[in-house]
Parts: C-alpha cells; sequence; structure tokens
C-alpha cells in the first residue's frame, strides 16, 4: 500500500519519514525506507545535496502510484511527493535551474516538476520516438538539456530539450556495438565526462564514459545486476539500485 501525501500533513508526514528507514553502517540503504513498499528504485539525480529518484511502477490500475523521494547523502529520508500517476515503469531524471526532468521510457512522457513534486511543464513529443525507444535525460553546465533515444542495435540519438516547452530537436547520432537501453545518463563536471548506463543483450550492465563530444571513451563492467540509475555527486559517480540501495559507483564494480 503506498502512502499519499496531503499538503497539510506534509510536515508531520516528513517526521514519520525520518523514522522509517533501515541504514547499513556504510550510510547505504540496506532494505530501503518501509514506504516504498516492494518498488524498485528508478534513475536518481542529485540537488542542494539530496538525492532524488521515483520508483518503478507498471501497474495498470487506477490510483496513483508514483511518487518523488528524496534522500541525504547517509540514506536519510529527505521527503515523499505524490507525482499523480501510475504505471510509468522506468523513470529516468535529471536536476537544472532548481527543478526536475522526468523522462518516462514506458510512455515517452516528459515532465519538469518542483523538488515538491508539483507540474511545471509536461510533453509527449510523439513524432520523435518513431523507430526509437525513450532513453536517458541529461542537465548540462549552462543550461543545455538532452535525451537519449536507442536502437536495439546500439544507436543513440541525441535530442537536445528545450527546458520551458520541453520539445525536442535532432543534434547528434552515435553508436555503441552490442549495447542497447540506454536508459541513464549523468555528466561528470570534474573531467568534462558523461556517463551513460546500458545493457547487453546478456543481461549485463556496463557504464559507457564519452567526452562532451559523444566520443566512447572507455567503458566500466558492473557486477551488479540491480544498478537502477547514476547521477554526479561531489566528485563521485553515485548509483540507485533495484533492491532502494543508494551507494557510490565503485562499490557494485
Amino acid at each position: 500500500m503506498k502512502l499519499k501525501i496531503y499538503p497539510t500533513a506534509i510536515l508531520m508526514m516528513a517526521m514519520l519519514i525520518l523514522t522509517a528507514c533501515d541504514t547499513t553502517p556504510d550510510g547505504s540503504l540496506s532494505t530501503g525506507p518501509v514506504y516504498t513498499g516492494s518498488d524498485s528504485f528508478n534513475d536518481l539525480t542529485v540537488m542542494n545535496d539530496m538525492f532524488y529518484l521515483t520508483n518503478f511502477d507498471l501497474n495498470e490500475g487506477s490510483g496513483n502510484r508514483i511518487y518523488l523521494y528524496s534522500f541525504d547523502e547517509n540514506g536519510n529520508p529527505g521527503s515523499l511527493y505524490d507525482l499523480q500517476m501510475n504505471g510509468q515503469g522506468y523513470i529516468s531524471i535529471s536536476s537544472g535551474d532548481g527543478d526536475l526532468f522526468l523522462f518516462c521510457q514506458t510512455t515517452g512522457l516528459l515532465l519538469r516538476v518542483t523538488p515538491f513534486g508539483e507540474y511545471l511543464a509536461t510533453n509527449w513529443p510523439g513524432s520523435a520516438f518513431i523507430g526509437w525507444q525513450a532513453g536517458g535525460i541529461l542537465s548540462l553546465p549552462g543550461d543545455e538539456y538532452c535525451v537519449l533515444l536507442w536502437k536495439d542495435d546500439g544507436h543513440i540519438k541525441i535530442c537536445s530539450l528545450d527546458p520551458v516547452t520541453l520539445e525536442l530537436e535532432d543534434d547528434n547520432s552515435i553508436q555503441v556495438p552490442d549495447r542497447f537501453a540506454f536508459r541513464s545518463v549523468c555528466a561528470n563536471v570534474q573531467f568534462d565526462s558523461l556517463y551513460v548506463l546500458c545493457s547487453d543483450q546478456n543481461g549485463a550492465d556496463y557504464v559507457e564514459i564519452f567526452d562532451q563530444g559523444w566520443v566512447l571513451l572507455d567503458e566500466i563492467t558492473l557486477t551488479d545486476s540491480l544498478v537502477a540509475g547514476i547521477s554526479y555527486y561531489n566528485g563521485d559517480i553515485w548509483v540507485s539500485t533495484e533492491d532502494r540501495r543508494i551507494v557510490e559507483l565503485s562499490q557494485v564494480q
């Protein structure tokens, strides 16, 4: 059963949430906060020293089942907001200009929301998806945004994203042979590099490292098959996992 937040109860719920999380000695989320139920974590992003992410939901019934969560770097819950959606599956997420940008990979829906889950803009750029599948969403220094669309043969289409209208414009196309499901992407501003989470046809997961011109530099093989998303924070790459952990990338290599 999912919890629903009403505006008048946010403060009371926040106090309850802070007592509802199991953490391991290293600060990572172990069993996860009880209010996520059995849902996996989706992609994550960082804003104002807080991790933001959503839960994976494919329920086609009625009712709201997707929520926006925040945690600090020690795994302590910060907030929980009802996004008034369900059935969106995996949602990639990025942050910029004080807001959060979401890309629903089951439906292709794009959203811009506040850290409190309030809708600022939505768009479904249907024609852009013909022959492609929805992938990661990325904010870059200088208020630039883009999304990735991909095919099973390893082709990636990089589309510029207008942060106000959420309209897409084709920008670049590359190919990473034998890789697909390019579902999460982040920028390592310290080294001017881009990290993209993807898989192969055998189910193994990888992080592809590109320069800012989308030239492939390196690849990291992940030993943890449950990695759900990646984000840059405080000099390191962090990951979310399907079993509701938030840890540094080094712990899943």
